[in-house]
């Protein structure tokens, strides 16, 4: 039986709970109900186990749901879920150890409520993504944020981090396929501070520790701050600092600026430094430093209508390099739907990729909601 296999019950138990969320409401509950759906292709070069290359095409399926009520009920549902399967491969018979040709991943799942005991607190429980300036986790868990006066919030989180081996419906974004991983748990903590200044800008310093059988495999520092108005010309610099290892990870600067139309230009260069076998979720094809820049142009109408141009270059410790570009543009189609499509390519030091996606995004009842009995 394959790991595929042995997870449909709780799939199909997954899709019946997502689904009879709505359902939960109180008779005659005016509630916010969205559906989506996205199909990605995508196409990349992996290792084989003989050390040759070969290329490798997917096809990924994502569908979504979010259920938010109506005033006074402050929590939101919202759930991920990611079919994934392999369109072909240039050498079958050079599938690495561990390649899934199939799989099933719950990107998140949360329990989200806004505005508790007084307006002053936020509560996130379940599979949720965390953003701290540099540091991207996904974890199974609770996290709190506490909005104090002049700006000043504070935020603790703790849980357990999903990977591939030992979370259910474990998400290969973290841990790839076809490579080694460890099916013991990781727990983490963290803590952050920020602070929002309003048009002086916004600024905030976070701390993070995760360990596997009782050693600190990961304990990280990181610092952000923005000068300006959200409009305008705001520079911008961060820091991830790994203490595990008393190295810099992440140093970074950028600059934005909101231009009239809609339109926003943003830059930014920094350095890299990745940790094996830690647990951030970043893809690294080096073991040294890498230097990267990038240049991004974003437009937005007053219709909703977007659109994005993105492009930069990567210059590893090796010697090599590395280019990326992607472009994308979504509009509203109707009142209750929305559609969107991107196109991504890299080439060069790591492997080539590729890839085109297609979503969408419906709300039954239109802007407005949906009656739920």
């Amino acid at each position: 039986m394959t790991r595929t296999d042995r997870l449909r019950p709780f799939v199909a138990a997954t899709l019946a709970l997502a689904f009879a969320t709505p359902a939960a409401a109180s008779a005659r509950t005016k509630a916010h109900v969205r559906l989506t759906t996205s199909t990605l292709v995508h196409g990349d070069q992996i290792l084989a186990g003989d050390g040759s290359v070969v290329s490798r095409r997917r096809l990924v399926q994502r569908l979504g749901l979010l259920v938010r009520p109506a005033e006074p009920t402050p929590w939101t549902f919202h759930a991920d879920l990611r079919l994934a399967t392999d369109a072909g491969l240039d050498q079958p018979g050079a599938r690495p150890a561990g390649l899934e040709a199939r799989s099933v991943d719950l990107r998140h799942a949360t329990l989200e409520g806004r505005g508790l005991w007084g307006g002053l607190t936020d509560v996130t429980l379940g599979r949720q993504y965390r953003w701290d300036t540099s540091d991207l986790l996904a974890f199974d868990g609770v996290r709190t944020l506490v909005h104090g006066p002049l700006g000043l919030g504070v935020e603790m989180f703790g849980g357990l981090i999903v990977r591939r081996d030992a979370s259910w419906l474990g998400s290969s974004d973290l841990d790839p396929d076809g490579r080694v991983t460890t099916s013991e748990q990781t727990p983490t903590v963290g803590a952050r501070l920020s602070l929002d200044g309003g048009t002086r800008g916004r600024g905030s310093a976070g701390w993070r520790r995760a360990w596997r059988s009782g050693d600190t495999v990961r304990e990280l520092i990181t610092a952000a701050v923005t000068f300006g108005p959200r409009w305008g010309l705001r520079p911008d610099a961060r820091a991830l600092y790994d203490m595990h290892l008393q190295r810099p990870e992440r140093l970074g600067a950028g600059l934005s600026w909101g231009l009239p139309g809609g339109l926003e230009a943003e830059s930014r260069v920094e350095r890299v430094r990745p940790s094996f076998d830690a647990d951030s979720i970043w893809p690294y094809f080096s073991g040294g430093a890498s230097d990267n820049a990038w240049g991004a142009l974003r437009w937005r109408s007053v219709a909703d209508a977007t659109a994005w141009l993105r492009a930069g270059r990567r210059w590893f410790s090796e010697g090599e390099e590395a280019d990326e570009a992607a472009l994308g543009a979504g509009a509203p189609v109707g009142r209750a739907a929305f559609a969107r499509a991107s196109l991504r390519r890299r080439a060069g030091y790591g492997g080539d990729w590729a890839s085109a996606m297609l979503a969408g995004a419906w709300t039954p009842g239109g802007s407005g909601g949906l009656e739920l009995d």
